[in-house]
């Protein structure tokens, strides 16, 4: 039934009047040159994620997108659930916060119920985001981090949004045996992922709450999770086959979560993979498509408006025979292959 329903939802979409590409850029790097920023904005991207560390490494490399694109949304990108192991060159507020929590707060570290730290990304622990978290002085971990990326990153008036890595509603899947409260006890998936999903929820709520409506929020992995709270959600390297369905490489699923998520949704694909999202962003209405990662290429495919006055079919094979719908036509047709 969710098929069928995605599936006219498609058809009904597919056969609007035709869109202006829209396309977005992820900058994870904490550098950007000068030349780099000027050659990005040659693909006049409505949306650029950048790493915030660039906030401090380079503040006239974002001024230089800004004013070669004043049009041009800009979003600061942090991972807050996970740290490095060791400070690294050109993060600096990467670096302050592993001291922070290394030497002050331990117990916001995520941990197993061996008291070992758990690990998603090798050379990376993972925090605490839960609602569990043990407080230190009146705050948890999410509280504390949201609180001070509100003050010294994003009170920055160059950002018009926040893009938060990881913005998944469950940790359960990651490792066994997590500890979120605690108590040398693992927890059950569902507590965990209970209590996971409502630190998340209220770390994207305060910076709601402080930043205000017109401000915009993208959470990173494809779900359908706070869509109460985010203005859309990045598919990373499109189509995911995690969501929830793997047909067709999770194509479908991915689709039709797509079609939930809001108005700043992103397919993330590789550049082989360029003309299979651009085609599957124009089935639907709010879809941004960018191409790979700290990517300065020119693409004149961005520049392009989708082809107007065309014939729009959907079709679909069943053993020998393919079934033709055209909408626009109101005809349906059995093609014997």
């Amino acid at each position: 039934m969710k098929k069928l329903i995605f599936l006219l939802l498609m058809i009904w979409t597919a056969s609007l009047s035709a869109q202006k590409i829209k396309s977005a850029n992820y900058w994870i790097s904490p550098i950007m040159s000068i030349e780099q920023a000027r050659a990005l904005s040659a693909n006049k991207y409505n949306l650029i994620i950048v790493d915030y560390e660039n906030m401090v490494n380079n503040h006239s490399s974002l001024d230089t997108l800004k004013l070669l694109n004043p049009g041009t949304k800009l979003l600061a990108y942090a991972n807050p659930v996970e740290i490095f192991e060791q400070p690294l060159p050109n993060r600096p507020l990467q670096n302050s916060l592993i001291e922070r929590v290394n030497k002050r707060y331990p117990a916001w570290l995520l941990r197993n119920s061996s008291g070992e730290s758990v690990v998603f990304y090798k050379g990376m622990k993972m925090m605490n985001m839960s609602s569990v978290c043990p407080k230190i002085n009146k705050r948890n971990y999410g509280e504390w981090f949201a609180d001070t990326l509100i003050s010294k990153v994003l009170s920055d008036p160059i950002w018009d949004g926040f893009f938060m890595d990881n913005a998944s509603r469950s940790v359960s899947w990651i490792a066994p045996n997590i500890d979120a409260d605690n108590d040398w006890l693992a927890d059950s998936s569902c507590v965990l992922d209970q209590h996971w999903g409502d630190g998340i929820h209220n770390f994207l709520k305060k910076i709601r709450i402080a930043k205000g409506k017109d401000f915009i929020l993208i959470g990173n992995r494809g779900s359908v999770d706070f869509t109460d709270l985010v203005d859309g959600r990045m598919f990373e390297f499109f189509p995911n086959d995690y969501l929830g369905g793997r047909k067709d490489g999770g194509w479908w699923q991915s689709m039709s979560n797509a079609s939930q998520t809001g108005e700043y949704t992103i397919f993330l694909v590789k550049e082989k993979d360029l003309e299979f999202g651009l085609a599957s962003a124009l089935l639907l209405d709010n879809i941004l498509i960018a191409i790979g990662q700290n990517n300065t290429k020119f693409y004149p495919q961005l520049q392009e408006n989708a082809a107007e006055g065309g014939v729009i079919k959907i079709q679909r094979q069943r053993g020998s025979k393919i079934t033709e719908v055209i909408p626009s036509k109101k005809s349906g047709v059995f093609i014997k292959k």
